[in-house]
């Protein structure tokens, strides 16, 4: 390049009136893609704060959802070989405590099952949980079930 010369000198730029349009497009586009995203935020914290989504768990699945077939297929296999390897069922099993007072047929019902007293009659709540315990009684009956089972099967 020769003394004083600049570097776009030969090369095609883009037009001043075209540079103008494009930057009042990707700002418009950025503010309601900002928007979007806002929205998208107020949803999930309602739903998480009302329903008890599980923030973690729903962006992987909405991550899945983005992904072609092949590709999903492929991670799931790959993902539940890790926790197959990993130990990671057992791992959570070893965690929960055993409810003997959970009725073994309600398992799994949600809130319309029961749970049982000491006595072993139903307190006739509707609900498969401990009074106030604000979890969630059919993950945890459910996971105590797999521990149970796990347990007996090694007897």
């Amino acid at each position: 390049m020769a003394k004083g010369e600049s570097p776009t000198r030969d090369a095609a730029l883009i037009g001043k009136e075209d540079l103008i349009r494009l930057v009042k497009s990707v700002k418009s586009a950025r503010g309601r893609a900002e928007e979007a995203a806002g929205e998208v935020g107020s949803l999930i914290s309602k739903a998480v704060e009302k329903k008890n989504l599980h923030k973690g768990a729903f962006r992987q699945i909405m991550s899945c959802m983005r992904m072609d077939p092949v590709k999903l297929h492929s991670w799931k296999a790959n993902f539940d070989k890790y926790w197959d390897d990993l130990g990671l069922e057992d791992q959570i099993a070893a965690q929960l405590p055993v409810d003997e007072n959970v009725d073994p047929g309600k398992r799994g019902a949600g809130k319309a099952g029961s749970q049982k007293r000491k006595g072993g009659e139903d307190d006739g709540d509707g609900e498969d949980g401990a009074e106030g315990s604000g979890g969630s009684p059919t993950s945890l009956a459910e996971a105590r079930a797999t521990r149970r089972a796990a347990g007996a099967a090694k007897d």
